[in-house]
């Protein structure tokens, strides 16, 4: 293991994974620049990944707790951890080499940022189904994205298997809400940004991650519509407590979740939810998502409701496309 300044805990999350999880803990070993520890925390799985674990020796610590989920279990390692920064990754997903590396250039470079994430590409099996890359327009001197919160909101370009964050910057914001289990990741991301808007990023795809039919994103129905509206009243109320900038910084993730909630909800016949969120945000939503209540009541049958949010999801995502050609246009004017 590396004994580097810079110093990285991997922190791996296992339940009922040990089918995979060699891929994972492989791709934290081979990486250019070798973590101080790898962290396994058993989930309370049944099908005994403390033998997976056994085959790399000494090389990474293997921790059991009772079944709490996902959140409970990256606390777990967090608290265990004895690197200045941790690096997530989940045991079905997997890194490339130059992972770390990517991450200790930038942060070392700039010792003023706290948390790092990169571009990832997602897989169904082995086919390579679409590459999540930030296109930069919001990225300074080729190291930070200046706002999170703004490159979120259009982007959603931050992902647990490609966030490194520094243990102090976890812990002041209290790590993940063990009460949430599928949105954990976003909200603590929510919470670290709301103290540190500046987060370091490398154009460089450094991680896969395999969507799995059955998993807790792939289940939109179940991990988003549900806890999808107390987080953002939650989310809300912190921001307020941080203060107006915080509010005002904050603003446009809580509006694209607003307008993804109210997708969904008519995508799932949930009228009743759907107008209780536009009637929160109507004033503050980007027209389209504003029109996508009332003309909903327009469209007959019970796929209407399901077609519509469809087109204005599709509508949406040709209104940012417009505006992110128009800014890069002024950008190269400039």
């Amino acid at each position: 293991m590396s004994d580097t300044p810079f110093s990285i805990s991997v922190v791996i999350p296992a339940y009922n994974a040990a089918r995979v999880l060699r891929r994972s803990i492989g791709s934290a070993l081979k990486q250019t620049v070798a973590p101080l520890e790898v962290i396994v925390v058993d989930d309370g799985s049944s099908d005994r990944p403390q033998d997976v674990v056994r085959e790399f020796g000494d090389t990474v610590r293997y921790i059991r707790q009772e079944n709490a989920g996902p959140a409970a279990a990256r606390n777990h390692g967090v608290r265990e951890a004895r690197g200045e920064f941790i690096a997530f990754l989940d045991a079905d997903d997997e890194w490339y080499p130059h992972h770390l590396e990517d991450a200790a250039r930038i942060l070392t470079a700039h010792e003023e940022l706290q948390w790092f994430c990169s571009p990832f590409e997602e897989r169904l099996g082995h086919r390579t189904t679409h590459r999540r890359r930030y296109n930069g327009s919001f990225l300074k001197g080729h190291a930070y994205i200046d706002d999170y919160f703004k490159a979120q909101a259009e982007y959603w370009f931050a992902w647990t298997g490609a966030m490194i964050i520094r243990k102090q910057a976890i812990l002041e914001v209290g790590g993940f809400d063990e009460s949430l289990y599928g949105p954990e990741d976003i909200d603590l991301w929510f919470r670290v940004a709301l103290k540190n808007p500046r987060i370091a990023y490398s154009r460089k795809i450094s991680s896969i991650y395999y969507r799995q039919p059955g998993s807790i994103t792939w289940d939109r129905s179940r991990s988003e519509i549900e806890p999808l509206s107390k987080r953002i009243e939650k989310l809300e109320r912190l921001a307020r407590q941080a203060g107006a900038a915080a509010v005002k910084r904050s603003e446009p993730v809580i509006l694209a979740w607003a307008g993804a909630l109210i997708r969904l909800c008519l995508h799932e016949g949930r009228r009743r939810l759907a107008h209780d969120v536009y009637m929160r945000y109507r004033d503050r939503l980007p027209l389209t998502d504003r029109l996508l209540v009332p003309l909903s009541r327009y469209v007959p049958g019970a796929w209407g409701p399901k077609l519509y949010a469809i087109f204005l999801f599709k509508l949406n995502e040709i209104r940012k496309t417009f505006w992110r050609l128009l800014r890069k246009a002024g950008s190269g004017a400039a």
